[in-house]
């Protein structure tokens, strides 16, 4: 009797310790969990919450990179900021807008990056509208910025749906990401006489005859998001996974993750070799040209407006912003448009004052001073075509 005690007894022993183990375990996550909660606490990321991107299949066929979801209501919550985000049935962060425009009124399209979204800021505070109560009368400035575009992408929403609103201008924010985002998309090529497109263009949105690559800022999100805010459907009805949601310590790691991958890219890109960042450099000129030529066609003045990355405007580095940035627009310049240099603007005005302590974008100063500069420009523009009276 007292053998098959101990037999028994024996034949428990590793089940009874590995159940133990796995109770430490989760005690130990559990501990871990709340602990981080309180110390670090990381909150959802934009892909989370308002960003939106296409399917597997879209993405391998390089469709539209990412938009915001239509009908959005959600918090976008950093180190520097804590601000409302909210969007429109057309997927913009802007008010309710119809297309047909109404009588007597002057509508203005900023397209751009997470700069022209107003990445931190209010939507009040961002520089569009700043821009438009500066303008005063009846004059809309629409925010139709998305972040992670690049030009090839902002020249493919003009195409698709932009000049549907009927704009009396537009506004293109440039940003130094934008010359390798653009080579990355695959959407566009040189050609002796300019850009061309690789695919045929269509809305990446209902269908895959789009063409544009995925290039997130989370690129970990890349493979978590297949069950979180970007599965495919209706966009305004996903919501993140069931682990995004209730682990902070899960979302330590994905924003871990993210952030080596990202260092690994920025040194990839500054090993890139000059042959590509010319390319880069060439292609993005001619999408700037593209879209000064497309609204040229349409009667449209354009604006290019060039922003300086935080790091020059700290330092003051004016000749590489210059080298960098400032010629790709000659293209677009030659086409028509008008360029709008925001360096010695920020640089007047405060500087690195302008910018969030740890994120790169402009803070909202830094949008008042770039909005107030684009009301003169636009308002100089405007009553020298006749649309302002």
């Amino acid at each position: 009797m007292a053998d098959t005690s101990r037999d028994a007894g024996t034949k428990a022993g590793p089940g009874a310790g590995c159940a133990v183990g796995v109770l430490s375990l989760a005690v130990a996550l559990l501990i871990a969990e709340m602990a981080t909660r309180w110390l670090y606490p990381v909150p959802l990321h934009a892909t989370d919450t308002f960003l939106a991107v296409g399917p597997r299949e879209l993405r391998e066929g390089r469709a539209r990179p990412r938009w915001l979801r239509p009908n959005c209501e959600a918090r976008h919550v950093e180190d520097d900021f804590d601000v409302a985000v909210s969007t429109n049935s057309h997927g913009l962060r802007d008010e309710e807008i119809a297309l047909d425009k109404p009588d007597g009124q002057t509508r203005v399209l900023a397209v751009g990056d997470s700069f022209t979204f107003g990445y931190g800021v209010e939507l009040h505070e961002a520089f569009c509208k700043v821009a438009q109560r500066n303008l005063g009368g009846d004059t809309l400035v629409i925010n139709c910025g998305v972040p992670s575009w690049g030009t090839a992408d902002e020249l493919d929403f003009l195409l698709l749906e932009g000049f549907d609103y009927a704009p009396d201008a537009v506004v293109v924010c440039v940003y130094e990401n934008d010359v390798r985002d653009n080579l990355n998309r695959g959407t566009y090529g040189l050609t002796a006489t300019g850009v061309e497109r690789t695919a045929p263009l269509g809305s990446a949105r209902r269908s895959d005859e789009g063409a544009g690559g995925l290039h997130t800022q989370d690129p970990f999100c890349e493979q978590v998001l297949e069950r979180g805010a970007s599965t495919w459907g209706e966009p305004e009805d996903a919501e993140p996974s069931l682990l995004v949601r209730s682990s902070n310590l899960w979302r330590i790691a994905r924003q871990a993750l993210s952030r080596a991958t990202q260092r690994g890219r920025a040194a990839q890109a500054a090993a890139t070799p000059a042959e590509q960042r010319d390319l880069s450099r060439r292609l993005t000129a001619g999408l700037l040209a593209e879209i000064a030529d497309a609204c040229g066609e349409r009667g449209v003045p354009a604006i290019v407006m060039l922003m300086p990355s935080k790091e020059d405007v700290q330092a003051g580095v004016t000749e590489r912003f210059t080298e960098e940035i400032g010629v790709l627009a000659g293209e677009a310049g030659r086409e028509g448009a008008e360029i709008v240099d925001l360096m010695p603007v920020l640089l007047a005005h405060g500087g690195r004052a302008l910018y969030f302590p740890t994120n790169r974008h402009i803070n909202a100063d830094g949008h008042r001073v770039v909005g107030e500069a684009l009301a003169h420009r636009l308002e100089e523009l405007l009553v020298g075509t006749g649309e302002r009276r």
